[in-house]
């Protein structure tokens, strides 16, 4: 039996390509007429941004074409204030608070310092317009059979993936659990709660943080959930960033030091490394994992059930961008910061250094533009390939 599920990685502002790719694959289901109940994407899967996406189309998936558009014109008019406080006064209590925090911390008990952004406004853009009690009635309606994000809980130092589902779905391993639960803005917020960056979520009792934060198989909700043909969409170009040519105008600005000198990179470059690791590192493995398996079980021709889990040929189909979504930052960055953000990646490093980090906070028209158009090409250019694979059946050993 077919099972379609999506999955949707996160990625900060990056999460705007996914609003282009969106649009553009509900244009294609249209075109098929794979609409309303005939809409093969059983199960919607969604960590940091790609949780909010999930949750607008999942709300309104009855009308996907719809939801699409209105996620699209989300991301197009999005303004940094929307997101996170940029006025003076909030940035510069949180920056008295880091000074507090690393000078003279030892002194007090309690700690000021929980994130870099204030993201209050946030709680407006996951709470306004999004019906969450549609999620169950849809389900209800068999439009779809469900919907998960993931959290991670720095309680229990486990990924915590929250469901609302048709059927039973639970899992409980070392570092990952399952919790079914009716999902609402809270659970939402604390997928995207990226660390040091955003500040955490609280509630019943934990605390959580972006659920891309030490989660080895971004992939696994949506096999637990039954898919055996995922279509996987990222935020990370193919060149997320090349080296080579930054080392080769290194050693021309500096002919007479060895290639083995190279530059430390400054606090903007290892953030923005640290978020690539966090983001889409894990997600590259746990997608060789599959394909591995899929490998060994199409040897063996035939499925795999052991005392710990079943094991099934997984479909896996992944849209990313085409280009370097940091090289675009770069660019947009320069108009498109507010004042007290920019003097403050200023400080980190160059344009260039920070563009990485900039990608991931860089709410604002021009860049999310950019980013919808982006998907929205990527998946009409490869639309014959996206039809092919959801009409063609998966392979099943069962």
């Amino acid at each position: 039996m077919v099972s379609f599920g999506i999955n949707l990685t996160g990625g900060g502002a990056r999460g705007a390509y996914q609003a282009g790719v969106l649009l553009a694959l509900s244009e294609i289901l249209r075109d098929l007429e794979l609409v309303g109940e005939k809409n093969p994407i059983r199960n919607w899967c969604g960590v940091s941004a790609g949780s909010i996406n999930a949750v607008y189309c999942v709300t309104g998936v009855g009308q996907f074409h719809e939801s699409a558009r209105k996620l699209v014109d989300v991301w197009s008019y999005l303004k940094p204030e929307q997101v996170y406080r940029t006025d003076a006064l909030a940035m510069g209590r949180n920056s008295v608070r880091w000074i507090r925090d690393l000078t003279f911390g030892p002194l007090f008990s309690k700690k000021l310092a929980h994130s870099l952004l204030d993201t209050e406004p946030l709680w407006n853009l996951v709470t306004d317009g999004i019906e969450y009690s549609k999620i169950q009635k849809n389900i209800a309606a068999g439009l779809i059979d469900g919907f998960a994000c993931s959290a991670y809980s720095y309680t229990q130092g486990k990924t915590v993936t929250f469901i609302e589902s048709k059927n039973p779905v639970s899992w409980d391993r070392a570092r990952r659990v399952s919790l079914s639960t009716k999902i609402r803005p809270h659970h939402i917020m604390a997928s995207c709660a990226i660390p040091i960056v955003f500040p955490s979520v609280a509630f019943e009792g934990e605390a959580y943080g972006d659920g891309a934060f030490r989660s080895t198989t971004p992939i696994s909700p949506s096999i637990h959930m039954g898919d055996n043909k995922i279509l996987m969409v990222g935020v990370r170009g193919p060149t997320e960033r090349p080296n080579r040519n930054e080392n080769l105008t290194h050693e021309k600005k500096h002919p007479k030091k060895s290639s083995a000198e190279a530059e430390v990179p400054g606090i903007a470059k290892l953030a923005g490394s640290i978020l690539n690791a966090l983001f889409f590192d894990t997600f590259d493995i746990d997608l060789e994992r599959v394909r591995h398996m899929n490998e060994i079980l199409k040897a063996l021709k035939k499925d795999v059930t052991t005392d710990r889990s079943d094991y099934t040929f997984i479909d896996t189909l992944v849209i990313q961008p085409s280009r370097d979504i940091s090289a675009i930052a770069e660019v947009k960055a320069k108009e498109g910061l507010p004042g007290t953000v920019d003097f403050m990646l200023n400080g980190l490093g160059s344009r260039h250094e920070t563009a990485e980090l900039a990608s991931y906070i860089l709410f604002e028209p021009s860049f999310t533009r950019s980013l919808i158009e982006l998907g929205y090409q990527d998946v009409k250019n490869a639309r014959q390939d996206i039809e092919r694979w959801m009409q063609s059946p998966p392979m099943l050993f069962a």
